[in-house]
């Protein structure tokens, strides 16, 4: 359930878990629904910083440690919620990691409950050139893009009451 009141966000604390002959570490903090936190370590600036720490007042954040060279960050994503057991997570994804959230929910739809890109605006146009396609199964998790250049307070309350709604796993 949704905080408002609390404005300190729990400790985060790191963690290990091996899946697939793979050690891959993590942040993690809060409690709650599951919500995986994909930015790309070189650009922490990706998201908003009030952002982040609104889902931990709010949810179980998870913040995976994606290595730089690795070949298919969906399959290496697929393989981290495996270690963890998680279903029907929540994606948060900025920047590069957008491409990797969206083919994760794209092969394995049952896994990925809600979806949320914040694309970084890297031509200054302010225009968002997103385009999504779909396979045999469908994109069954809703979805919310919130370009970076929204206002930050705009932009961690509706991430937050988005991620906040029901989730109904729909049918594979």
């Amino acid at each position: 359930m949704l905080n408002p009141t609390s404005t300190t966000p729990p400790a985060e604390s790191w963690a290990e878990v091996r899946a697939h002959n793979q050690v891959m570490r993590y942040r993690r903090a809060g409690s709650g629904r599951s919500t995986l936190l994909l930015r790309p370590e070189a650009n922490a600036g990706a998201l908003w910083p009030e952002l982040t720490v609104s889902l931990r007042t709010s949810f179980r954040v998870i913040e995976p440690v994606v290595p730089r060279l690795v070949s298919d960050a969906a399959a290496w994503l697929t393989d981290f919620l495996d270690g963890l057991g998680l279903e029907q997570v929540a994606l948060v994804a900025a920047d590069e990691l957008i491409l990797p959230a969206l083919e994760l929910a794209l092969l394995d739809p049952e896994r990925v409950a809600r979806l949320v890109f914040v694309p970084v605006d890297r031509d200054g146009t302010g225009r968002l050139d997103l385009v999504l396609a779909s396979s045999a199964r469908g994109l069954a998790a809703p979805l919310l893009v919130s370009p970076r250049d929204t206002r930050s307070g705009d932009a961690v309350r509706r991430v937050t009451d988005f991620l906040g709604g029901e989730w109904v796993a729909t049918p594979g």
